[in-house]
């Protein structure tokens, strides 16, 4: 019986590991959201972190300051841009109000960014 309840627990925790791991960026809905860029920063391994003056949350480009030329990055700020990202859900952030991870950044209508093309 004791066995049964503990082969019962890993399953259960093995089940909860995979849902909480994998995470398919594919998955979510194509959001955008627009406004005007307040701060651009560095995070993680040379991420470019920006927050905007209409959302609480902050949006990410991985690794940004490696693919995008800083000056291009700063003279961001103070301008309206519209992030494009993908809008999933997953148990580490059950209220959807964690950092998104931006796949198109727009400003002025140029592109300054793209992951992949979501159109």
């Amino acid at each position: 019986m004791k066995r049964s309840f503990n082969l019962s627990i890993v399953c259960v925790i093995l089940l909860v590991s995979v849902v909480v791991i994998v995470k398919s960026s594919s998955s979510g809905e194509l959001k955008h959201t627009k406004g005007k860029v307040l701060s651009v920063s560095k995070g993680g391994v040379n991420d470019a972190v920006f927050k905007i003056d209409n959302d609480q949350r902050t949006f990410y480009i991985n690794r940004g300051f490696e693919n995008i030329n800083e000056k291009t990055l700063m003279s961001l700020v103070g301008t309206n841009a519209v992030f494009y990202f993908n809008d999933s859900w997953t148990p580490l952030d059950p209220f959807n109000q964690a950092s998104k991870h931006i796949v198109r950044l727009e400003n002025n209508q140029k592109l300054i960014f793209y992951l992949y093309d979501p159109f």
